[in-house]
This record gives C-alpha cells, sequence and structure tokens, in this order.
C-alpha cells in the first residue's frame, strides 16, 4: 500500500499551472520504506522492504537480500525468510503472541542496521457490527450522485482509556457467465462428453488499499459507530449475484495511530505519502548508526478482530434494482450453431461447446470463449466461507 502513494505529491503541486510540465528531480533521497504491520490474521504476516523514487520514475525499487527478524524481550530471535525479492515472511510455524514484546531489526545488503522501538503485540476487542445501509454519494467520476450500499461498523470499547484503530477489508465475490458450457471435447478420439466441472460460476475478490482510521478519544460512549468501510456502486457488477465482506480491526497505539493519522492527511491534501511531504512524518524505525537518517513507514503488530457479511442481490436489494453484467460484450452475437464437420475448427480458434443444438444432429451451439469461460476472470474453486 505505501508506495501506491508514492508518486503524486509534485503533480499535485504543479496540476494548477495552466502549461502542465515534468519537473527535473533534482533534490532527492532515496529513502527505505518498510512496510511491517504484524498480527495472526493470515495477511498480516509479510514485511515489505523498498525504496523511494522520484516523481517522474514510475517504478518500485525492493529492498532485495536484506536480513530481517524479529527480536523478543527474552531475546529470542525469529528470523524472516525472502520469498520474492523486497517481500519477507516469518519461518515456519511463528505466530505472534499478545501482550509481547518485538523489535524489528532489518540489515541491508549494504550493511545499514536499522532498528525498531520495542513494540506490544496489542489485543484488539471484538467488532460489534458489520451492516450496510443504502446510500447516495456525489461521485467526480459520473458528476453527480452514485447509488449503492455503504458498509458500516460499530464497536464497543470496554476501556475507560480511548482507543486507537486501523481497518482492513477482503472482499469477494460471486459471477457468472451469460451461457454454461454442458460439453466438453475430446481431440484424440473426436467426440463430445459431458462436461464435469462448471466452468460458467465463479468468485472473484480484492483487498483495501486504502488507509481507514478511527478513535475513541473524542467520544463520550466510547463506541465507534457508524464506520464507514467500503461504498459499493450499483453501476458495478460485484453485486449481481452475491457478495461477502470480510472487514478486520486492528488497534493502534497512539503512537502508530498519529503516524497513520498524518501520512493520511498528508496524502489527502498534497495526493501522496512518501515522497516530498509539507512535514516529516516520524516513524519508530532508525538507523542505527545514523538515528538522523529518515525511514519511511512505522513497526506495529496487533491481534485482528474480524467479522463477515454476505449480501445477496435476491434477499437483500430491491428486486427492482438494476445491477449491471460483467459480460455486456456478450449480450449479442457470442454464440453460434456449428456443424459437426466445423466443430474442430471453432474449437481451435476460441470457441467452446454450450450444449447440442436442435433438431438432433444438426450440430452444437458454440460460444466464444470469453462469454461461456468464466475461469478467465476468476476462479471456479468455491471459497471455503462460502454460503
Amino acid at each position: 500500500m505505501f508506495q501506491k502513494y508514492c508518486l503524486i505529491i509534485l503533480t499535485a503541486l504543479i496540476s494548477g499551472c495552466v502549461e502542465p510540465f515534468t519537473p527535473e528531480v533534482t533534490n532527492y533521497e532515496n529513502l527505505l520504506v518498510v512496510e511491517a504491520f504484524l498480527s495472526d490474521d493470515a495477511r498480516n504476516q509479510e514485511i515489505i522492504l523498498s525504496r523511494s523514487y522520484p516523481i517522474n520514475e514510475n517504478r518500485i525499487q525492493y529492498e532485495a537480500d536484506a536480513g530481517v527478524w524479529l527480536e523478543e524481550a527474552s531475546g529470542n530471535r525469529i528470523n524472516f525468510i525472502e520469498l520474492d525479492p523486497g517481500h519477507y515472511e516469518p519461518e515456519a510455524g511463528f505466530m505472534p503472541k499478545s501482550g509481547l514484546s518485538y523489535t524489528l531489526n532489518i540489515v541491508t545488503v549494504k550493511g545499514k542496521i536499522y532498528k525498531s522501538e520495542p513494540v506490544i503485540m496489542k489485543i484488539t476487542p471484538p467488532v460489534s457490527h458489520v451492516y450496510f445501509e443504502m446510500e447516495a454519494i456525489t461521485s467526480d467520476k459520473i458528476g453527480g450522485l452514485d447509488e449503492g450500499i455503504q458498509v458500516f461498523l460499530d464497536t464497543k470499547i470496554e476501556s475507560n482509556e480511548p482507543g486507537y484503530f486501523r481497518y482492513e477489508w477482503e472482499e469477494t465475490w460471486e459471477f457468472s457467465t451469460p451461457f454454461e458450457s454442458f460439453l466438453d471435447y475430446d481431440f484424440e478420439r473426436n467426440f463430445a462428453f459431458e462436461r464435469k466441472e462448471n466452468i460458467s460460476r465463479c468468485w472473484q475478490g480484492s483487498f483495501s488499499t486504502e488507509l481507514n482510521l478511527a478513535t475513541t478519544e473524542n467520544l463520550t460512549t466510547g463506541t465507534i459507530e457508524r464506520q464507514p468501510i467500503r461504498f459499493l456502486s450499483f453501476r458495478e457488477s460485484m453485486l449481481r449475484i452475491k457478495y461477502s465482506i470480510l472487514v478486520k480491526q486492528f488497534s493502534l497505539s497512539e503512537e502508530g495511530y498519529r503516524f497513520w493519522q498524518n501520512l493520511k492527511e498528508s496524502n489527502e491534501s498534497t495526493g501522496s505519502l512518501y515522497d516530498a511531504q509539507p512535514f516529516q512524518v516520524t516513524g519508530n524505525i532508525k538507523n542505527v548508526n545514523n538515528p538522523s537518517e529518515p525511514v519511511l513507514g512505522y513497526f506495529d503488530m496487533a491481534t485482528a478482530s474480524t467479522k463477515r457479511i454476505f449480501i445477496s442481490r435476491h434477499d437483500d436489494l430491491p428486486l427492482d434494482l438494476k445491477i449491471p453484467t460483467l459480460y455486456p460484450q456478450c449480450l449479442i452475437g457470442a454464440d453460434t450453431v456449428v456443424t459437426y464437420g466445423n466443430l474442430e475448427r471453432f474449437l481451435n480458434i476460441g470457441y467452446l461447446i454450450s450444449t447440442e443444438a436442435t433438431p438432433p444432429g444438426s450440430g452444437y451451439v458454440m460460444v466464444v470463449r470469453s462469454c461461456i469461460d468464466c475461469r478467465l476472470k476468476g476462479s471456479n474453486v468455491k471459497p471455503d466461507f462460502w454460503e
């Protein structure tokens, strides 16, 4: 997520000019960027190291071949293994434990040594409620109101101390092709046979990338209510059949919350997080031998509190609601009847068999693959959690 924000500050600053230009970058620092938020959640077990880069270079430079490990207060060391350049995961069997203190250590291939402040693995209170409501928001993209659903979260804090939180989500939706393939074809024996695998019903998914923060420090009730999590427009196809969102809540320290809040405000005011900033955002990771060197990133740890909801178009949304198909190009001219003699030729140019044509013996109904094989856009393996 860090590098997503690294390209736009100078662009934002010059966008008001009548004639845009690409500035020459002369005062640029190649800084270490550390993405290190760890939890007991499977998707938050990775540390990513990279380098900041100039606005006129649209590329990510990962920090490869570094030594990365966590050190517990007891002195126990947990090594992280580089699986892909700049991507480090812990040794098999590691699971951070709440209440324990951990320090992040990094040694780059050039011998620079970085160390974080000790961080205690925080316990995140449970999510009370995740729900959705019909809503219309002003959208610059369409130049008016965009109707859809807004997903909200409520959390009650059983403490007199302020709570600080960060939110992520994982979404999955079911979709289907306009045509279904009931027959497959054996080229060696030259005959069609019943297809055992359903290739017309699939699932897609995506993950949050934006910073979503909340705190109870200015609230009298100690309860976070109606925290916006995700807006889904009816102009998109995700709600056409069935949709699910898994919302994740993570506790932050006050210092961690201030860090992320400063980055969020910087992003909203200038369009970027990690290039030239209007103020210095200080994290908790330092160069051991040169403490004045800026390091972009914040090391933190917390347990994950999660809650999943499903939204069915048939059961939860108005019956007259119009949701676009994922296959608008398939509404006209995607299928054709092919005689037996032309079957293999059509298979070789990208068609699949749907079913036998009528009357029997006249050939097959064939459909261009992009309109009948959902695996081109997703996976036909049903998720374990799907209801």
